[in-house]
């Protein structure tokens, strides 16, 4: 196993999400297998796209008939500062570790020879 250090220094990464409900509603009326109806499956319910039930299963959708009008925002900060330490699993004996090693020597703080 290679173990790697290194200072991130401050790093900050930031994520803003929005959705708006009408166009969710608009892409799940387009995709997911559904009924504008109270019953959840229906005879004339939309068919289910080929990777639809690999993902969900035989899950189905019921969508009223007019999207709702309201919106999720989501703000998001991850703030890394200090050292971070990254693992490497090699496969093999000591020869593909060392190689290993050898390949990316500048970013090891050690390498101990056995």
């Amino acid at each position: 196993m290679l173990t790697q250090q290194f200072d991130t220094g401050p790093v900050t990464v930031g994520t803003d999400i929005g959705i708006t409900m009408d166009k969710l509603h608009a892409v799940l009326a387009d995709t997911a297998p559904h009924s504008t109806a109270p019953q959840a499956v229906r005879a004339d319910a939309a068919p289910a796209p080929a990777w639809w039930n690999d993902i969900f299963g035989d899950t189905r959708v019921t969508l009223k008939s007019e999207p709702p009008t309201a919106g999720v925002d989501l703000h998001q900060t991850l703030a890394l500062r200090g050292t971070v330490t990254a693992e490497q699993t090699i496969e093999g004996g000591l020869a593909e570790v060392a190689a290993a090693a050898r390949t990316h020597l500048g970013t090891y703080l050690a390498v101990i020879a056995i």
